[in-house]
């Protein structure tokens, strides 16, 4: 029953977890990231929330419920529904509360409440907590860590918070694996175009071939949705270089909304002879 070796044997310890993280930061699971290119810890992956803000994923179709709606009409309303979380509003459309599940089970689970007389009202969130357009989502996430609900309503602060949409964690979840994804193949692009020489059209696999070009002037000002160059001329806009004044030069992979500028050279891919006649425009 001798405890004297313990603390010498967890100064032993710190000490060799110390020494070992210097010599290798990475764990056995980061350690495969690395070698795919994904630097954990480099502050990429952990800023990808941070990047992002409510306004690129929060969604516009919500259904509310007025302070004075009673119970009873309450609930066809709740069990018609696919949410957990229902929005209170007041005639002109400005955020109140929210009445959760769990509060409306209660009622349920209670044969001696006066259910009856209840209104939506009598259900809300005392304090209901909210974002706005321009928060970012790492903001987002830690909420709902702490409240521990599924969804959060999106109001213009601006405007007496006026109700805009809703957020679910769901969401804030698909876009951060959607933008983990991107950047794992921008990294995978980086790698294929700095093994080629990309000034003339060079084969990359089988029928397809990549090049860079300059930005067509046609194209300028405009969405790759509008210009639909898959369809229009049978090539995929894979990479978008640019180079910045005073900067390094950025490579990205644009979304469907990305509007081409004047300074960005595009890096194409497709047949051999759509290629050549895109390269003419």
């Amino acid at each position: 029953n001798d405890y004297t070796i313990i603390l010498p044997l967890m100064i032993a310890t710190i000490i060799a977890v110390t020494f070992t993280t210097r010599i290798q930061p990475e764990s056995i699971y980061t350690l495969k990231l690395v070698k795919r290119g994904i630097q954990l810890f480099k502050g990429k992956e952990l800023n990808v929330l941070k990047a992002l803000k409510v306004k690129d994923v929060y969604k516009k179709d919500i259904d509310k419920i007025l302070p004075n709606t009673r119970f009873k009409e309450i609930m066809p309303f709740v069990m018609n529904s696919d949410h957990e979380i229902f929005y209170v509003t007041d005639e002109q459309n400005h955020f109140i509360s929210y009445i959760t599940f769990k509060s409306i089970r209660a009622i349920i689970d209670d044969p001696s409440s006066l259910n009856n007389i209840i209104v939506a009202y009598d259900l809300i969130e005392p304090k209901p907590r909210f974002v706005t357009p321009d928060t970012n989502l790492d903001i987002v996430m830690n909420l709902f860590g702490r409240i521990g609900i599924s969804e959060l309503p999106v109001v213009d602060a601006e405007k007496g918070n006026l109700l805009l949409g809703y957020l679910s964690r769901k969401d804030v979840i698909d876009m951060y694996n959607k933008e983990l994804a991107k950047r794992e193949l921008t990294l995978g692009l980086e790698r294929a175009y700095s093994s080629l020489s990309l000034s003339e059209i060079t084969k990359v696999v089988d029928d397809y071939f990549m090049i860079e070009i300059p930005t067509p002037h046609r194209f300028i000002g405009k969405s790759l949705r509008q210009l639909n160059l898959r369809n229009k001329y049978g090539v995929q806009v894979m990479l978008i270089k640019r180079e910045e004044e005073g900067l390094q030069e950025k490579r990205f992979v644009p979304d469907a909304d990305y509007t081409v500028n004047e300074h960005d050279r595009l890096v194409l891919m497709g047949g051999q002879d759509d290629l050549m006649h895109i390269r003419k425009l």
